[in-house]
């Protein structure tokens, strides 16, 4: 992230949007009494019994105390792990365009050029698009998941888990991994964005992280939109996957989530594939039935979009100042407009 930059979230972080994998709701909360009017009769309606309904409030109070001790948490598992971990392979942590593709700078320097003749359309009926690129080397994708799963191995517990709905993974911001990703983000993601998402203007910062799927990792992933105005899904490790596919449905607006019966593309994670969507595509990840996957994950937020109407609540954002996660919010907002499916 930009050094200096004041960081904040919207207060609905504490309100909005939480999550229990038990149930696959995402929950509005206020206080038990909004929770009954909200949720009771739903939760009945699924088979639950009303003893167990009656404990969920007291799990969301807890989540939202979470909620508001991981920016702290966060900060100092950076410091110990900055302070403690020796890479086997410091080179992995600075950026370097050998690093990328023949095929991924090609793209890049034919968006700069306004040209969008190389951009790959995962389905001609998905809008707004879904493009496929492969980012990085071979080389550098096993030298990176050498450096993952030795961090792994020493760290384990001791690093957060990478969102509110993935327990297997690592925050790219706690192990020192920001910076490279910014360069990514500014000099070669965002030419892309230009083109295919110009109603984004420029993403200003992100949030990114790894998520593993396999027997003793996460097996699936409910269905979602993501917290960003864009988002680069990249495949690491692919190993003799069965299952664990990623189905995208529609566009997320503050009129509603579309039910998941509209689901529109199906794709599957090949080691080194990349998709680029937009961050209110509404997706979901199938059971993982045997062998396991690695993805890198870059949520890629626009200052100038979520000044004006937050995405999570679809509201005008209540800042919250934060001292170490950015979720994307600047003092002055601006107007900016959402990625829709018109």
């Amino acid at each position: 992230m930009v050094s200096g930059v004041q960081k904040f979230r919207c207060a609905c972080a504490f309100t909005h949007n939480l999550y229990l994998e038990k149930y696959g709701i995402h929950f509005f909360y206020l206080n038990p009494q909004q929770f009954n009017t909200h949720y009771s009769q739903e939760l009945r309606s699924r088979g639950f019994s009303s003893d167990e309904i009656a404990t969920i409030p007291a799990q969301l109070e807890k989540l939202v105390e979470k909620r508001k001790e991981e920016d702290g948490i966060s900060l100092t598992r950076s410091k110990k792990f900055t302070q403690l971990y020796r890479p086997l392979d410091a080179d992995v942590f600075k950026f370097n365009e050998s690093f990328l593709t023949e095929e991924f700078r090609s793209l890049v320097n034919s968006c700069r050029s306004g040209h969008s003749d190389h951009l790959n359309r995962v389905s001609p009926i998905s809008d707004p698009p879904i493009i496929a690129f492969k980012v990085f080397t071979e080389e550098f994708i096993d030298r990176f998941l050498t450096e993952l799963d030795n961090i792994s191995d020493k760290f384990g517990s001791d690093l957060s888990n990478p969102n509110s709905m993935n327990h297997s993974g690592v925050i790219m911001g706690e192990i020192g991994m920001d910076d490279f990703l910014r360069v990514l983000r500014e000099e070669y993601l965002q030419p892309i964005i230009n083109l295919v998402f110009p109603e984004m203007g420029v993403c200003d910062s992100h949030r990114a992280f790894t998520i593993q799927y396999g027997e003793q990792q996460d097996k699936q992933l409910g269905y979602h939109y993501d917290n960003a105005e864009v988002t680069l899904n990249v495949c690491l490790r692919a190993e003799d996957c069965d299952g664990s596919e990623l189905v995208f449905g529609q566009i997320a607006t503050q009129d509603g989530i579309p039910p998941i019966e509209d689901e529109s593309v199906r794709v599957s994670h090949r080691r080194g594939l990349a998709y680029l969507h937009c961050g209110r595509q509404m997706h979901h990840v199938t059971r993982i039935a045997a062998g396991r996957r690695t993805n890198l994950i870059l949520w890629m937020r626009s200052s100038a979009v979520r000044n004006a109407v937050c995405p999570m609540c679809w509201e005008e954002p209540e800042l919250v100042p934060m001292t170490f996660i950015d979720n994307g919010f600047r003092r002055q907002p601006t107007t900016g407009s959402y990625c829709t499916s018109s």
